[in-house]
């Protein structure tokens, strides 16, 4: 089992590395511009930004996943920083 010190850099890596595949994905989804034949690469984007941040939140608010409130907001922050790089309709998502 890991120690508390252990589990907060676990996951905080954890996190950071989480996000860090979110704002790669939603790049190459923007970037491709082409619509799928089963779905709409913008509701795409905003259905997975919606659905990983409220899993990102559910399990830091259960502490399932210990990071500290530091780490968190600055992850977070630089996140959404990028999201209206990408586009600002997914802010609104997130």
């Amino acid at each position: 089992m890991l120690n508390s010190l252990h589990r907060t850099a676990a996951s905080s890596a954890f996190l950071s590395s989480l996000l860090e595949c979110l704002v790669f994905l939603l790049r190459r989804i923007y970037k491709s511009g082409e619509a799928s034949h089963f779905f709409d690469n913008a509701d795409c984007a905003e259905i997975l930004v919606n659905e990983q941040f409220s899993r990102g939140w559910s399990e830091l608010s259960t502490q399932r996943l210990s990071v500290e409130e530091r780490t968190v907001a600055r992850l977070m922050g630089q996140t959404l920083v990028v999201l209206v790089d990408i586009a600002r309709i997914l802010i609104d998502a997130a």
